[in-house]
């Protein structure tokens, strides 16, 4: 039998996906071509990926432009409902906006400055660049999962096609006597008189009450950043600050859903909606994008992490049984005192202790009698043969 080949110094012994290798002497290598089929699935996957999120966001572009608007919506001309006056946004875009996603941002990114992973990551990752990709992934996955939120909200806004509490005061439709003698009418953009000089999708928009988007996207963030909140400072801080953080995050979720309200935006039932669906949609993120923010590096990282933190030892060939320093398999229940050998076969065999493992220093004349009886009993039992 002949005897395996020592890896070569320079050959890398332990690999992960996208961070490279450690080679024997725990030199950080940039990661090589993981093989052209392998290679070639991972960018496919990506490139369809990429697909999709591109076709998302170009049907939820065409939805916001009113390029596809509601056909029309059904009103009733002594409605109260709809004859309600038009009011400034307590809440406008920006401010969601900031508060949906530039604040969760900089919050993760803290939280991961200040509490790196337990497990120390390659020697050129400082905290702070840990940190940083950690926010910039969390940060994808939020907006990747508001992306399809949105998107769905806003299809159903199109096909609902239901009107705001202040559509009569932005429209103002050119009605006949007539049509509105009629107990329910239909009503498109192109009847609004438009006395606001709204442009064509800020008058769709008047038709596009249910469900809310401001709701849907605050309850959304909101769920994002609270679980997160609980998974990162539960128990790693006072017992009171991660449920104070928590409840800020209510309170502008409900002043967010309310304020819907206040201004004449939506109807109470369209912000429960929004809400409704900003939950579901959050927990399918947290649970499909996110995994509930277990930071499985760590895991992954552990094989690389012993191989850097330890002393490096070259490894000799491995016996064949016709060699003298073969060891049968009975002798591997000598127990762990037999474990302060060299990393070679002997170790593995006699020892029964993990590659990797470090060996005490020093032996004892227990250990070392021990050692030479099974290496006797070998080379008896191999001529025997």
């Amino acid at each position: 039998m002949a005897p395996s080949v020592a890896p070569s110094p320079l050959r890398p012994t332990a690999t992960k996906e996208g961070q490279g290798a450690v080679d024997v002497e725990g030199a950080w290598l940039p990661e090589t071509c993981c093989g052209q089929r392998r290679c070639g699935a991972r960018r496919w996957g990506v490139c369809v990926n990429w697909l999709i999120y591109l076709s998302v966001f170009a049907g939820l572009a065409v939805l916001l432009l009113g390029v596809v608007a509601p056909s029309h919506t059904t009103i009733t001309c002594s409605d109260p409902l709809i004859h309600r006056e038009v009011k400034k946004e307590t809440v406008p875009i920006s401010l969601l906006f900031t508060l949906s996603f530039i604040v969760p941002f900089f919050k993760i990114l803290i939280v991961e400055w200040v509490m790196p992973p337990a497990s120390p990551s390659a020697p050129s990752k400082t905290p702070l660049r840990v940190g940083l990709r950690r926010a910039w992934r969390y940060l994808g996955d939020l907006f990747v999962g508001c992306l399809f939120m949105y998107f769905t909200t806003d299809l159903i806004k199109t096909v609902v096609g239901e009107a705001r509490p202040n559509f009569w005061a932005l429209c103002q439709p050119n009605l006949t006597d007539h049509q509105c003698s009629q107990v329910y009418t239909t009503v498109t953009w192109k009847d609004c008189t438009n006395p606001y000089k709204l442009r064509h999708w800020r008058l769709a928009e008047t038709m596009k009450s249910f469900p809310s988007g401001h709701a849907a996207i605050s309850v959304f963030s909101s769920l994002f950043i609270m679980a997160y909140t609980h998974k990162r400072l539960w128990r790693t801080i006072p017992s009171l600050v991660s449920p104070w953080l928590q409840l800020l995050w209510v309170i502008w979720t409900i002043v967010c859903c309310q304020s819907r309200v206040w201004d004449n935006k939506h109807f109470w039932w369209d912000v429960l909606a929004g809400a409704l669906i900003g939950a579901l949609f959050a927990f399918l993120t947290l649970h499909y994008l996110t995994n509930w923010f277990e930071r499985e590096e760590e895991e992954e990282e552990e094989g690389d992490t012993a191989l850097l933190s330890r002393r490096k030892e070259p490894t000799s060939p491995s016996p064949s049984p016709s060699s003298s320093s073969y060891i049968p398999e009975e002798e591997e229940e000598e127990g762990d005192n037999l474990s302060r050998f060299s990393g070679t076969s002997i170790k593995r065999l006699i020892g029964g202790a993990p590659r990797g493992r470090p060996s005490p220093r020093g032996t004892t004349a227990a250990g070392e009698a021990a050692a030479a009886s099974g290496v006797a009993l070998g080379a008896v039992q191999v001529k025997e043969e």
